[in-house]
Parts: C-alpha cells; sequence; structure tokens
C-alpha cells in the first residue's frame, strides 16, 4: 500500500507527447486543448505506453496492466490498439509500433509533467463575456424519448407479474395449467 502511495506522489499528472497531453488527473487525452473521446481500456493501454517510453512491451505485459482480473485474446489487445492509434491519427506508426510477434514499442518523445493545459484561461466559469450572469441561466438539454419507467406501458405488465409470482405458491414458469 505504501508503495502505491509513493508510485501516486511521484507520478506526473500530465504526460506531453508531440500535440497531445495526456491527463492523469482528469483521465483524459487532449490535442490542442480539446479532449478525444476515448473508452476506458483505451485509455488505459495509452497511459501505460506512455509511463513506459521507448521501451518494447510485450503483448503479455499489456494485456496483464490493462485486464489484470480477466483473460482477453490477442484480439481484444489489437483492437484496442487500433482505435488508439485511430483515436492519435497514427496511421503510419510514427507514435506506436508494432513490433511483430513481440509487442508494441511508444516512439514518441514523452515529457513527464509538462502541461499544455495552461493556455487554458483561468476564468471564473460564470464570469462569462457579455455582462450577463449566467449562473442562474437554464442549461438546453437534448431530451431523449425514454419511458418513464412509472408511466410506461411495460411498468402495469411488470408489476402484475410480481405480484402474481408472490401470491402463488408454486414458482414462476412452471405453474400447472388446469
Amino acid at each position: 500500500m505504501a508503495e502505491t502511495e509513493a508510485h501516486l506522489e511521484t507520478s506526473p499528472l500530465n504526460y506531453q507527447f508531440g500535440e497531445f497531453t495526456l491527463n492523469v488527473a482528469r483521465g483524459c487525452l487532449l490535442k490542442a486543448g480539446e479532449e478525444i473521446k476515448l473508452r476506458p481500456k483505451v485509455y488505459e493501454t495509452l497511459k501505460y505506453l506512455v509511463e513506459h517510453p521507448g521501451r518494447l512491451i510485450g503483448k503479455q505485459e499489456l494485456m496483464q496492466a490493462v485486464w489484470p482480473d480477466a483473460f482477453v485474446t490477442d484480439d481484444s489487445l489489437v483492437q484496442c490498439t487500433l482505435e488508439l492509434r485511430r483515436a492519435l491519427g497514427d496511421r503510419d506508426q510514427q507514435l506506436l509500433r508494432t513490433v511483430p510477434r513481440r509487442g508494441y514499442l511508444f516512439t514518441a518523445k514523452v515529457i513527464p509533467g509538462a502541461t499544455k493545459s495552461d493556455h487554458f484561461p483561468a476564468i471564473d466559469p460564470l464570469d462569462l463575456p457579455g455582462g450577463r450572469d449566467w449562473s442562474s441561466a437554464k442549461v438546453a438539454r437534448k431530451r431523449h424519448n425514454l419511458p418513464n419507467p412509472r408511466t410506461s406501458p411495460c411498468w402495469g405488465k411488470i408489476a402484475s407479474i410480481r405480484f402474481v409470482c408472490s401470491v402463488r405458491p408454486e414458482p414462476c414458469g412452471i405453474a400447472s395449467l388446469h
């Protein structure tokens, strides 16, 4: 536990490589200040590779780091690295090289602790231009046409099934037809 805490204290919150910033504190990847959406396992793969730049990382090592408690095949790792390359725009394998039958090599120059987020203005988000007080403004939200569980036509049927199952002595689905 103390080793984990020591690692957390010494590991940088950001890694800079190329035009990207991996923000470990927020758990996201930024390109020119814009967040690039990554699925959790793709993010974990990138984080592990960035933390070990210039070192050949075997497939088994990477799978153990990203999926420690699960059995996954090489196909899962291949799909993950394909998705990562797509997110990085690394079609020519300039950042992440595949070493056939051995593993992966993150070749980009990584600068730990660097932040490109310094160019974000440090303003109060409620102090926006135009002199308008946005603190009480309503935010437009996209409504999805999802059924309300209490008013859905299925709600009554589910409640009826539960009632019947709780009243009848025989288990549901095994009741004899008389």
